[in-house]
Parts: C-alpha cells; structure tokens; sequence
C-alpha cells in the first residue's frame, strides 16, 4: 500500500519536468526504430525530413499543460505528413497524449472542437495507412480499424474530460471550504465584538448609576455638614451615613470595572505585566542602544509626576517611534526631546534615516502603528503628527494635556 508521505511527494513533483521527460521518453521511442530498422525490413530512410517529423510528434508534448490545443494542432499535422511521406513508428502516441491533454486543461468548447478536427484528421491517417498496407486486406477491415482508433481517441478525450471536471469540483470544493472558513472566523469575530460591546454598555450603565448615586450621596453629606448645628449629632450621622453609602457604591463600582474589563481583556498565556512609564525611559534607550541604534535624550524642564494616561501614551509614542526607526529607516542615530510645559508635556521623536514609510507606521500588523499613537493620544486630548523632517529622516511630535487624566 501507498503511503501517504510518498503520495505528498509525487505531488510535490513539478509537473512541467515530468512532462517534459515524457516527451524526451517518447521521442527515444520514436526515433530508434526510424534508426534501427533498416528499410529493407520494412522500415524508413532516417532522413532529415523523417527525425524532424518524429521529433514534431513528440517533443511538443513537453508544452501539453501550458498549451494543449497548438500542442494537440502540432502533433496531427506531423503525424498526418509523416503518415504521407513513409512509414513511421511511434505514429498516434503523441496524438493520444495531446488528447488527452486538451480535454483535460482546456475550455469544453475548444476541448469538443478539437476532438471533433481530431477524429477527422485520425480518419485521413487511419485511411492513408490501411491504403498503403496490403491489398489482400478485405474491404472490411477499413471501417472495422477506423472505427476501433475513433473509439481509443474517443476513451482518452473522455478520460482527460472526466479527470479536468473532477478537478473543478475539487477545486470549487476547496474555495467553498475557504470561503465557508472565512465567513466562520468573521462570525465568530462579529460574535466576540458583539459581546464586547454589550458588556461595555452594561458597564457604561452600571457605572454610570452608581456615580450618580455616589454624587447624590456626596452632595448629601455636603448639606448636612454645612447645615450642621454646633454639635448637631443627628446632622453627623447624616453625614456619616452618606459617607458609608459612598464608599460601599465605590467599592462595589471599582470591583464590577475590574470584572467587567477582565472580560474584555484579550484571552492568553502571557502572564501580565505592569504598565511601563516615562520613569523606565532609560530602560528603553538602553535596549534600542544595544540593538545598534544610537539615541539621544533631552529632557527640557522640570520632569514631575503626570496622569498615569498621560504617562504612558508618552512613553508608547516614543517605543513605537523607535522601533519603526529602528526596522525600516536604517538611520545613523534618533533624538528623543520631553518637555515638561505648565499645562502640556511635549514629545518628538527624530532620526536622521531615510524616513519610515507612513504606510509601514500605519499597517496594523506591526505593533501599535501610527494609528495606535494617535488613538492613545486622542484618548487623553492631545494632538500628534508624523511627517518626513525637514533635513530627512522622520519626526514624531505629540502634545499631551497634563489637566487631564484618564
């Protein structure tokens, strides 16, 4: 029995070499008798005109699958005019290859056409031949042998017609097996962010009530206090109470967020990791460092603490920066420039390479991309650009708000 890792290897085989050592195979078939065989025996003169002829009838089959129809239109002509001029061995093997080829590989239309110009054209050398053999033949023998050749020409066009539709089934089968993948992972995407998304509207309506009683509860205490009477004791415990509601509506809210974005969070086996921040910048140019990429860090003003939202979105705008300086702009060195503004912390990120490719910063497949840095920077109000710098290379400039965390 076959076994399945030599039938991967066969398919692996490249099928435009095997045809072209069949062809090789058949004109070796063909030529030797035209060599071997000397005319007195019956055989031909190894003429020019006769090598040429076999070598038409044989070698075009190296081309069968690329183009079958002037391969099959080759091989009869041949055939037809080495029939005409002489005995032949090897006459009809081409022809039967080339068939086959044609009603496997080509069109219907054109595979039918050319059987039928086939069965004609085998019906002339089907004649030319009986003609040329011994007379003493009976009358019948003629149609008899046309008719048995029109059958084997008929059963390999029919063999090479079934094995060309089995094809297309299997291969509309394997489309539709994709297609129906595709649209299953879609579903399944469509699925999970659907879900995704009700979960964050059950969030957002959670959430939100439970502010507004803790506002509600807030304010509450606030009269209380402010209409308190020295040593009121009831207005205290008022105040006590909403207090109480407060913290409990706050733990409550803080422990459903938890749940509810550890849901939402991507699913895998990576262990979790702390959220970097401008604090482990020199960790990261150190890192770029070692990778061969020289940088520079200027810090303008007086670095202090800033929202945690604020914090890390300058830190991914200067990561990212790097690594696609690093990957794609094969720069000499890059400047890292933080300025710590009253109201603002200013972020550029420079090389002095041929420039990242806008395209490349974009293409979601690669890290957090352009796109990614602008959707951070978006998120706590600030503005970014990304363009070619005026002396080349490439230049990230973001602004990040500092009344306004997240």
């Amino acid at each position: 029995m076959i076994d399945g890792s030599v039938i991967d290897r066969l398919r692996r085989v490249d099928q435009a070499r095997l045809d072209v050592a069949l062809a090789v195979v058949l004109a070796v078939v063909t030529l030797l008798p035209l060599w071997l065989v000397p005319a007195s025996a019956g055989g031909r003169d190894p003429d020019i005109l006769a090598n040429v002829l076999a070598l038409a009838m044989t070698l075009p089959i190296a081309f069968r699958r690329r183009w079958p129809v002037p391969v099959l239109a080759i091989t009869v002509l041949a055939t037809i005019l080495a029939t005409l001029t002489g005995p032949s061995s090897g006459v009809g093997l081409g022809v039967l290859i080339a068939m086959y080829s044609v009603a496997a590989h080509a069109d219907r239309r054109q595979s039918l056409a050319a059987l039928t110009l086939t069965m004609i054209a085998v019906a002339v050398v089907v004649t030319l031949v009986l003609a040329s053999s011994d007379p003493g033949l009976p009358p019948a023998i003629y149609p008899i042998g046309l008719v048995l050749v029109w059958i084997i020409v008929g059963a390999v066009w029919l063999l090479g017609d079934l094995v060309r539709s089995r094809g297309e089934a299997v291969e509309e089968l394997r489309q539709r097996n994709a297609e129906l993948e595709a649209e299953r992972e879609e579903n399944a995407r469509l699925a999970v962010a659907d879900e995704r998304a009700r979960i964050a509207r059950e969030l957002h309506d959670a959430v939100a009530h439970s502010l507004s009683v803790m506002v509600v509860q807030a304010g509450a205490a606030r009269r209380a206090l402010e209409t308190a009477e020295p040593g009121g004791e009831v207005a205290a415990e008022r105040a006590r109470g909403a207090l109480a509601t407060i913290e409990a509506t706050g733990r409550d809210t803080l422990g459903e967020m938890r749940r509810v974005v550890g849901a939402l969070r991507p699913t895998g086996d990576q262990p979790y990791e702390p959220q970097p921040s401008l604090d482990e910048l020199d960790r990261l140019l150190t890192t770029v460092r070692e990778a061969g990429l020289p940088v520079e860090l200027v810090v303008e003003g007086e670095a202090r603490a800033v929202p945690r939202s604020v914090d890390l979105s300058a830190y991914r705008v200067v990561q990212e920066s790097l690594t696609n300086t690093l990957k794609h702009a094969h720069a000499a060195s890059a400047r890292v420039w933080l300025h710590y503004g009253s109201d603002t912390l200013d972020v550029e990120v420079t090389d002095d390479g041929r420039g990242a490719a806008a395209r490349l910063l974009e293409a979601p497949h690669r890290g957090y991309g352009l796109a990614g840095m602008r959707e951070r920077v978006a998120m706590v109000g600030g503005e970014i650009v990304a363009q070619p710098g005026p002396s080349g290379g490439f230049v990230v400039r973001a602004r990040l708000p500092l009344g306004r965390s997240l």
